[in-house]
Order: C-alpha cells, then structure tokens, then sequence
C-alpha cells in the first residue's frame, strides 16, 4: 500500500515537471544582452558613449565596452559628445563607429527649434562639454568666449558688485541696467528692480546649454532685448537615477561646488541642483595706488534649485520649483560691503499632445532683499567714512503662455504675458559718522504684453520669418520720501500714474544659394523699459550725487544685418559672417547738472541717439572627433550720433564698449590622454567715461583646462585663468582698478548613473 502510493506520488510529481519543462519551452524567446563596443572611425575606443534600448540605458566604460538587457526592444541608440547619434538593431555583439557630429548646434529661435546654420538670426550654442572643459570658473567668465559678451565692467561676478553685471551685447552700450534679456528655461534672470544679473542662481551643473541670440529680440522677450538674448537651459530629467558633482579648491583660496541630481519613480520625477562658492579674492585698485583703506574684493554665495514634476502621456507634463539664492560681498574697502536674499519659485505645464501643437504654461515670482554700504575715500587712499546705508527689497510676480504648431514644416506661435513687479530702496545716509537723513523711494510696475510670429518655409532654399509683440505698462505709487533725523522734518513727494506701451516687429529671411552657402537678413525693433531703479532711487557714492528721474521714456532699438553662411565637410566646418548696425534712441545716461567743491550732481536723462556698426564672424570646425577649432571676431564702431544740450559728446565712442574683439578655443580629448582646451580672448581699447577721458588698455588673456578620465565616471583636471597675468584695467575713476590676476585650480568631477 505504501509503495503504491509513494510510486503514484513519484508519477505525479514527474508529470508536473514534464508540463514545467514543457512550458518553459514553448516560451518566446528572451533576447540575450545585447553587447559590444563603441570606436571612433580611427579605432578608438569612445568613453561615456549612451546606450538606450526601450526603458533600458547604460554607457560605454573606458574601452568602449558596453552591455545591457535588451529584452522587449529591437535597436539600441547611441550617442555621444561630438559624434553623430547612431541606432541600430539589438544584437549579441555589436561593434559600433561613431563619425564626427555636425558643428550645427540645434538651437531655439525666433520661436522655431533649428540649427545654427539654418538660422537668419546670429546665434552661438555653448554646449555642456564646452562649459565643462572651460578654463574659467563662473558662468559669465565662461561666456566672454563669445564675441560681444560683456558685463558693464571687465570685472566678473567673482568681485563685482552686482549692480554692475548688467550684460551687453553687440556694443550697444554698457551700463549697471543689461541692455540683454537673461533668461533660465524661458524664466527672466534679470534683476526685477535694477535689471543686473545674478550670476551664481543658476548651479553649473544644472546647465545643458547656452544660446545666445545678438540683435534686438523684443518681439519674442520684451524689455531689456534692445541688445539680444541669454537663454541658460538646464538638464531635463531622465529616465534613471543620475548626479554629477564638481568640487575644485584654486588660487585666493576659492573653494568651490556644484552638484545636480535627479531621479524617476513611475511618471514622477525630481531633481536637485546646489552650488557654493568662496573666495578670498584679490585687492582690485592698481597697486601703485593703493592705500590703507584698500582690502580683498571677494564673495561667498550658495544656490539651491529643487525641482519635481509629473509626466503624462506623451510628453506632457507639469512641473514646479524653487529657488534660494545668498549672497555676501566685501567690495575692496573695509565699509563697503553688500548681501543679498532672493527666494524664488516657478510652476508649469507642457503640454504637447494635440494635433502637433505645444502649450507652454508658467507662473514665476519671488522676493528680494538686498543691502548695501557705501563710502568716501580720502584721495589719499588712507581713510574712508560711511556715507549711506541702503536697503532694497523687492517682489515680483509673472504668468506667460505660449502656443507653438507646425504644419508642412512651418511654425507658427502666439503668446501672452503678464509681470508686477514693487521694490524701494531705503537708505540712511551718514555725515561725519553720524547718521543725518532717512529716504525712502520706490513703486510699482505692471506690464502686459502680446505676440505672435511664424517661420515659413516659402520654398526648399527660402525660409522666412516674422514677428509683432504689443507691449503695455504701467508705473503707478511712485514716490520719494526725506526725513531729516536732526530736525525731523518730513518731505514726501507722490509721483503720477502713469503708461506707456511700445511695438516690437521683426523680419528675416534665410536664402541656401547652393548646399554650402546661405544668405541671411534680418531687420528688427527692441525697447528697454526704464527699471525702478532708474526711476525712484537717487544714490550718492562718494562725492557724486545722482538723482532719479520719474519721467524717464523707454529706450527704442532699431537693428538690420546680413549675413553669408558657410558650411562644408559634412557639417563640420561653418562660417557666419557680415555686418550689422543698431540705433538705439532715447538711451539713458548719466548727465551733469552741478559741480560745486565736494559735489557732483548728475540726473538720469533720455538724451539723444547712439549707433552700433560693425562686422561679426563666427567659425567653427571639427577637424577630427577629438579635435574642434572655435574662432569669433567683433569690429563695432559704438558713437553718440546725437545729444542735444552738450553737443562735445557727439561723435565720441560709447563708455566700455571696445572696437574690437576677438576670441579663439582649440580642444582635443583622446581617450588614453585626455582632454585639453585652450582659449584666448583679446580685446580693443576703451573708454571708462562718456567724455573719452579715461581710456582702459587693451588686453590679451589666455585660460587653459586639462582633465584626465581615471574611471569612466570619475575625472581629474587642471584649469587656469589668465596663464600670464596679464594686467586687465577693469575702471579709471580715474583709480586704476584691475579685473582677475592669474588664478589655478584643480579639481575632479564624478558621474553616477545616466543622464
């Protein structure tokens, strides 16, 4: 009996393995790993190169070896940097090329996404890589490699005071207030109340890329883009986990970190981008000059960007962030200092799934709370006394829509816009040490604005496009207000309400002549609205008191340029070149009113005309995957063409706008080395004042970067700005003061998981 059952125990068992068997072979077929290696056409073996099958990712290690679970997915893709991308079907053992990748940067203008070399406008592309194997440590350092690029001093934001960073483009004039429109993923960066910009919001390694678009871009950006736009975008989130860190310790004692992290679960994601960066600095006045009262410039500032969004179908989504930014300065003196608090947020939605159109929906805003001190200075050097504390906070608050479709390889968009912005500055102003006078000053400013544009395609070699932006505003609760604190007397002054509105167009076409030549035109209008700052706050430093102006009018630009554009070798060899000419009217300076002993007293004032002339050029060739050649030139001719009431400044050139400038950057990156960069920046001579009295020298610099991969995820490297110490006047006031002496660092970068 118990045999009986034990056999038919022992059967049924077998049976149940047999139907297992059975079934297990008569399952599909699970496709193996796919597997193999990544070379350059020179039989190289390409590093980091990213493998995507389906959900499925991974990279290539340092011999170019790669492999992953291809189950569920026919092709891999793979693309790396300065190689073509390539797909290909999933095998056991794959053994990919990769050939040299076009020069033409993809880029987002006019509206429309196209390449550099298919865009009438001029635009440069400063890619990730580029960013990375920069010499320079600081964003703004890092864009002067583009010609034209330039902060209202040659000082960078290292030891700059803040409002001097406002950006120029083109010569169309330097000044505290950019005459360019900043821009993070679309998010205006410049400064609500004073227009300057911020440089160390946005940490480095959140950024993907910059564009930079020079000539008026009103119509798409509004106010500020009398000169041209920087766009700054940051890295999308992928599909796995990934971080990237950079840490590197430099000449001044400059301690410096960034790092950007980001992760998926199901359709929600979210990142995390930080930075923090320290430095001694450096003591700015000439050396032949300095006194007592001359210290270190320097900085200590951290940001903090946390990120979450959810994805829908397709690539909607909707997303939210913020932003905490600090900052605290000693600006070369032992009084003069400035710290500044700004907390910001953004939330939107995109939304691309209806009928190949594109709904791009944000909401931004934040506070601001910014101090500062000034002082007098003996002439002597030896001595310095307060003369003012001021405080500034500020809020604004701004909604933008924009609907984008494309139908027979058109464009055409439309958007909207809305912004509020209120700060004053309040300020305790000092006399012998004592405090003697309390002001306050400031108001509000709203604007609405409209737009629409289109890129056509008229034929295969005729592309145009077109733009027309309404702009409205209106500045309302002005006002100035004085208490003496000896005798206490009030004097509080209400400004009148009051709008303005002005019309951005724009034209351009593109013209292929043949598959290597193209001709580009353009012509277009800008407007930079007066800030706040302009508007309510009076500020005295030192011994010259300038006075606001609450009726001052908007700044109007009017741009035209052509262009040959040449590309060749596949892709990989482009030049743009030809000239251009902006005229901006009612610009806003500084004019004289009274000199008495101890006192200047100026007055913002609209007056008269400026003119920007000149002749641009941009190259770039990849002579071989590891070797890329960048060069651009800039000859502007900036002058006063009209100035009523002091007719001497006609003809003279603008302040800090040199005629020429140049720049050029060699990299080459072999896997078994290294990669190497190395870029040199020269520019022109000129002038400090409005009057052509204080000349700045010319200058020739050079900056180099070496890294060297130890794993595939782990690199070392060397930078070095300014290699020979050249001596770079950044003011004459007429103080000499210098821009960055020789400065070193090293540092290592670490990548985990994909991006």
């Amino acid at each position: 009996m118990f045999r009986t059952r034990t056999t038919t125990q022992t059967v049924r068992i077998l049976f149940i393995l047999f139907l297992l068997v059975l079934a297990v072979a008569t399952l599909p077929a699970q496709m193996p790993l796919a597997s193999g290696s990544v070379t350059d056409v020179h039989a190289d073996p390409v590093a980091g190169a990213r493998i995507r099958c389906g959900g499925q990712a991974t990279i290539t290690d340092r011999s170019g070896k790669f492999s992953l679970d291809a189950s569920g997915c026919t092709n891999l893709t793979i693309t790396a940097d300065g190689f073509e991308a390539m797909e290909i079907a999933a095998s056991a053992e794959t053994a990919v090329v990769l050939h040299p990748s076009s020069v033409f940067a993809a880029v987002d203008v006019a509206g429309a996404t196209t390449t550099v070399g298919d865009s009438a406008a001029s635009v440069t592309s400063v890619d990730r890589r580029t960013l990375d194997t920069s010499g320079a440590l600081t964003l703004d350092d890092r864009l002067r490699q583009v010609p034209g690029f330039s902060l209202f001093r040659r000082t960078g934001s290292r030891v700059a005071n803040p409002t001097t960073q406002g950006v120029s483009l083109r010569g169309v004039g330097a000044s505290g207030a950019s005459r360019a429109a900043v821009l993070k993923d679309g998010i205006p960066l410049n400064d609500p109340f004073g227009s300057w910009v911020f440089w160390g919001r946005v940490p480095a390694e959140s950024i993907s890329e910059v564009e930079i678009v020079r000539g008026p871009a009103s119509d798409l950006y509004g106010t500020a883009a009398v000169g041209g736009v920087v766009s700054v975008r940051t890295r999308e989130i992928g599909p796995a986990a990934f971080s990237s860190i950079d840490l590197s310790y430099g000449s001044q004692q400059t301690p410096f970190g960034s790092s950007y992290s980001s992760a998926k679960w199901k359709y929600w994601g979210g990142s995390l981008a930080a930075e923090y960066l320290k430095t001694n600095g450096y003591i700015p006045v000439a050396p032949e000059q300095r006194g007592a009262v001359d210290t270190l410039a320097n900085v200590r500032r951290s940001s903090i960007v946390p990120m979450v969004e959810r994805r829908f179908d397709g690539s909607d989504r909707i997303f939210g962030s913020a932003e905490f930014y600090s900052e605290v300065r000693a600006n070369g003196t032992p009084l003069q200092r400035n710290d500044t608090r700004i907390t910001n947020f953004v939330a939107g939605a995109d939304l691309a799934s209806w009928r190949s159109s594109v709904f791009t929906l944000r909401a931004f805003g934040g506070t601001e709370n910014y101090h500062q001190s000034f002082s007098s200075i003996a002439a002597d050097r030896q001595s310095e006394s307060l003369t003012r504390l001021q405080t500034v906070p500020s809020q604004n608050f701004g909604l933008s829509g924009r609907w984008t479709t494309t139908f027979k390889q058109n464009t055409f968009f439309a958007g909207a816009e809305y912004r509020n912005i209120r700060g004053r500055s309040d300020e305790t102003g000092f006399s012998n040490g004592n405090a003697t006078v309390a002001t306050s000053a400031g108001g509000r400013e709203a604007l609405a604005a409209a737009y629409t544009g289109i890129s056509f395609r008229a034929t295969d070699r005729l592309t145009l496009n077109g733009g027309l932006r309404y702009d409205r505003w209106r500045e309302t609760k002005g006002f100035s207000a004085s208490r003496s604190l000896i005798t206490q007397v009030l004097t509080m002054t209400s400004f009148p309400d009051r709008g303005r509105s002005a019309l951005s167009p724009r034209g351009s076409m593109l013209f292929k002549i043949n598959h290597n030549l193209s001709l580009a035109a353009s012509a277009a209008g800008g407007f930079r609205q007066p800030t706040l700052n302009e508007l309510y706050r009076s500020f005295r430093l030192g011994n010259i008191l300038t006075l606001a102006n609450e009726n001052l009018r908007a700044e109007k630009a009017a741009n035209f340029e052509v262009a040959l554009i040449v590309n060749a070798l596949d892709e990989r060899f482009y030049v743009r070149a030809g000239p251009f000419c902006t005229r901006v009217s009612d610009t806003v300076t500084n004019v004289t009113l009274t000199i008495v002993p101890n006192l200047i007293t100026r007055q913002r004032q609209n007056l008269g005309m400026t003119r920007s002339c000149g002749v641009e050029a941009d190259a770039a060739i990849r002579a071989t995957p590891s070797l890329t050649f960048t060069a651009g030139y800039l000859h502007v001719h900036a002058k006063v063409t009209a100035m009523p009431g002091n007719a001497a400044l006609v003809g003279l050139r603008l302040p800090q706008v040199p005629r020429d400038q140049g720049t050029f950057r060699a990299q080459y990156s072999r896997i078994k080395l290294g990669t190497f960069s190395m870029q040199l920046r020269a520019s022109g001579e000129q002038f400090e004042d409005d009057q052509n009295l204080l000349p700045l020298k010319g200058y020739l610099t050079a900056d180099v970067y070496a890294s060297h991969d130890v794993t595939h995820r782990f690199v070392v490297y060397f930078a070095g700005e300014n290699i020979f110490d050249t001596s770079i006047e950044a003011g004459r006031t007429p103080v000499v003061t210098l821009a960055q002496p020789r400065n070193f660092r090293i540092g290592l970068r670490l990548r985990l998981g994909r991006d």
